[in-house]
């Protein structure tokens, strides 16, 4: 069996906008390490001094050491081969850097590639053996392994084998992870959601769970997927609504945003006599309003020569209706390229994007 075990360090935390600058993989088969791959990147861009700071990688290193993304992408497209299993601590972390690296390099690949192969998150495991907390250096107190140099790839990704083989040591059932990622319900899932890992609510444990109740023998309890714990939106019985805009809810009245499952947050935003409680998505960012505000954005139109946003007569009576707080004075001051809490004009395309304002 080949086995790939990863880390990777980032430019930051946001999958979308951040990319790799650092990639080990340390190539198992058999029980026998055959290669050890570690990489810096040159994404041609500065990284923070956070980033720095916590990694010890500076820019020199990466101008200097690095190579370009689109050899990485060789490299990591030739190693995994079908059925190949990779494991990573926080695998939904890594998955999403690479996928995207891989997307860059290889758009019409890159599902295909990241489909093909099976992956194993140490971290989903670790929830179901140990008491919180679960960051991969508790994991590596959990099981006496000895002190690494934290937060370089390589290192990582040797102390990981380790804690794989303690953990297997430990309770022989690791293969009913593979493909199954647990996840916090405050936080939902992180990143981009993949349709071949199947997500499941994970709550925290105070230690080894019997082989019953481990996360991958339960029902699959997520949000998102679930279709029995949604509720309509309020205005679900206008006719212009998609079906598909629903917010899951549990048993005790808790929303769940319908992108991520992140918990939708009360929070108060606008100003002053506007000034609202809303639901907001503590993951995402994401509201209810933003979706049928989409329903109005055939009847904008744009006067150009006052360089604000305007609505017909008919959709400005219907709008106001179905939202009375924001009123003819608040609408003037969506002008194009203003940023204020909560909204934004784009003043490239002329889209507007109302999030102050929900059911």
């Amino acid at each position: 069996m080949r086995l790939i075990f990863f880390d990777t360090e980032t430019s930051g935390l946001d999958c979308r906008n951040c990319k790799i600058i650092e990639l080990a993989m340390l190539v198992v088969e058999d029980g026998k390490i055959i290669e050890e791959y570690d990489e810096f990147i040159n994404i041609g861009e500065r990284i923070d001094y956070r980033i720095i700071n916590l990694t010890g990688i500076t820019n020199d290193m990466l101008i200097d050491e690095g190579i370009y993304e689109d050899v990485v992408a060789k490299d990591i497209k030739d190693r995994l081969s079908p059925g190949t299993l990779m494991v990573a601590h926080n695998c939904q972390f890594d998955l999403s850097f690479v996928y995207n690296l891989l997307k860059r390099q290889y758009p019409y690949e890159a599902d295909e590639i990241v489909k093909n192969v099976n992956w194993l998150d140490t971290l989903t495991v670790l929830r179901d053996r140990k008491a919180y907390p679960h960051k991969f250096t508790d994991a590596l107190r959990h099981y006496g392994i000895g002190a690494t140099n934290f937060h370089r790839a390589i290192d990582d990704a040797k102390s990981l084998y380790e804690v794989y083989l303690a953990m297997k040591a430990e309770r022989d059932d690791l293969e009913e992870y593979v493909n199954v990622f647990g996840y916090n319900p405050r936080y939902g899932v992180k990143c981009l959601r993949f349709p071949f890992i199947d997500y499941k609510l994970h709550y925290f444990n105070n230690g080894m769970v019997s082989t019953s109740n481990i996360l991958p023998r339960k029902y699959n309890n997520d949000r998102r997927e679930s279709s029995g714990n949604t509720i309509p939106r309020k205005y679900s019985n206008n006719s212009r609504a998609s079906p598909s805009n629903t917010l899951s809810r549990n048993s005790s009245g808790m929303k769940f945003c319908p992108k991520c499952s992140g918990m939708m947050l009360p929070q108060e935003v606008g100003y002053d006599e506007d000034a609202q409680i809303v639901l907001k998505c503590s993951s995402c960012g994401y509201n209810s309003f933003e979706e049928e505000l989409t329903e109005y954005s055939v009847h904008k139109k744009v006067n150009s020569k006052e360089n604000i946003i305007s609505f017909d007569d008919k959709t400005s009576e219907e709008f106001l209706e179905r939202y009375p707080n924001c009123n003819e004075r608040r609408k003037r001051e969506y002008r194009k390229g203003i940023r204020y809490d909560g909204f934004y004009v784009n003043p490239d395309s002329d889209d507007v994007f109302y999030d102050d304002f929900d059911y």
